[in-house]
């Protein structure tokens, strides 16, 4: 059963319309496809969708699901950014969706504005706050990484966590750290760890190879191998940002899955979330 929750269309950074990403799911046999936009935050971002915006995505979602022709099932979902005493997954919990992601793709920039920079988008926004923030102090924006994603998982309800080593995207060759150091794998395990305690569902995410930005799929092979360990369920997705990739990497991404020891990743089908075998 091939299903995808993580979809970006137009109304954020992705490319083509609902309906686009529709008649392609059905194209490659998709079962279920869930519209994941990024949602609006209190401020203005080059990526996430603007807030007049959500009716019109709401709508587009809700009407492209009514022309599949086929057995393929359509969801209405967003993915939300956690932004520490502003933003997060439950500021949304009232639109109506069938489910949310929860995602930390910002850290709080020390320079002029006291804005929010992406570990993820742009290089000099990960520069800025490498060298200007934390002053070059890599171990330090890596643990504030993930000392969020952890307060995300502790503050907020949502249905899955979106990447969960995301601050590794911009580390292609080891350029700022070696994943392999104990300081590293202390501060992933201990999210990890609270992910198993409060049985928060991860996904395993091909968005980066997609694009071009990494080798390896989030979370990492290892990190995967130790989330069954600690018995945290699984989801398989895309990060699609254009309609061809709806299905990228899947058979790769499943194989990881039974290397690591799983052989069940959840599923979002008739409406509620279940457990299907890979």
């Amino acid at each position: 059963m091939k299903t995808n929750y993580h979809t970006h269309c137009f109304y954020c950074d992705g490319t083509g319309t609902p309906e686009n990403y529709v008649l392609e799911a059905e194209k490659r046999g998709l079962s279920v496809l869930g519209f994941s936009s990024h949602s609006p935050v209190p401020f203005d971002t080059s990526w996430n969708m603007k807030k007049e915006n959500l009716p019109l995505y709401r709508e587009d979602v809700r009407k492209a699901e009514k022309s599949v022709s086929g057995k393929l099932q359509v969801y209405l979902g967003l993915e939300v950014d956690y932004l520490r005493g502003l933003w997060g997954p439950d500021d949304l919990a009232d639109e109506g969706l069938d489910y949310i992601i929860g995602a930390v793709h910002m850290l709080k920039h020390r320079g002029e504005g006291e804005e929010y920079l992406s570990v993820d988008g742009p290089d000099e926004e990960f520069e800025a706050l490498y060298t200007e923030t934390y002053g070059r102090n890599i171990k330090n924006l890596v643990k504030d990484y993930y000392t969020m994603v952890c307060e995300l998982m502790e503050r907020h309800s949502f249905d899955f966590l979106a990447h969960f080593d995301l601050v590794k995207k911009k580390n292609r060759n080891n350029r700022y750290f070696d994943e392999q150091e104990a300081w590293y794998r202390a501060c992933a395990l201990e999210a990890l760890t609270l992910a198993s305690e409060k049985q928060i569902t991860l996904e395993i995410n091909s968005g980066g190879i997609s694009r071009g930005a990494i080798d390896t799929v989030y979370p990492g092979p290892w990190l995967l191998s130790e989330a069954h360990r600690l018995s945290v369920p699984l989801v398989i997705s895309a990060d699609a940002h254009r309609p061809e990739h709806l299905d990228f990497h899947f058979h790769q991404s499943a194989a990881l899955c039974r290397q690591a020891g799983y052989r069940n990743v959840r599923v979002y089908l008739d409406g509620q979330w279940q457990d299907t075998g890979l």
